[in-house]
């Protein structure tokens, strides 16, 4: 595995967008946007304000309000997936996925 160069930030878990990628651009560390699989890039930032239409995760990171209890964690660190989620059944024109999530009959199998 090929190291981080200096202006990079190592992911331990991967990149989201590539898990199997581990470098991030510097410039991507602390910007309110995990990119790292845990998160890590935005663990240990100052805390910030979160504006209203976003969700102030438990490691202050901020994310779209649209986020919590859409069965991903996208805090890293689970505080938008709490137990007290309550999640809607899908409809009879949806697929229940295995993570939880409905998606349209018509996506299903397209590729």
């Amino acid at each position: 595995e090929m190291p981080c160069s200096s202006i990079q930030f190592r992911c331990p878990s991967g990149l989201r967008n590539n898990p199997r990628l581990r470098c991030l651009d510097r410039s991507a560390i602390c910007n309110g946007v995990p990119n790292c699989m845990r998160g890590e890039d935005e663990a240990n930032c100052t805390r910030r304000n979160c504006s209203s239409y976003q969700f102030q995760c438990a490691n202050g990171l901020c994310v779209p309000s649209s986020y919590v209890c859409d069965h991903d964690n996208d805090c890293g660190d689970g505080s938008d997936e709490p137990a007290s989620c309550v999640y809607r059944n899908c409809t009879n024109t949806e697929y229940p996925c295995e993570n939880g999530r409905c998606v349209s009959r018509s996506a299903t199998c397209n590729g």
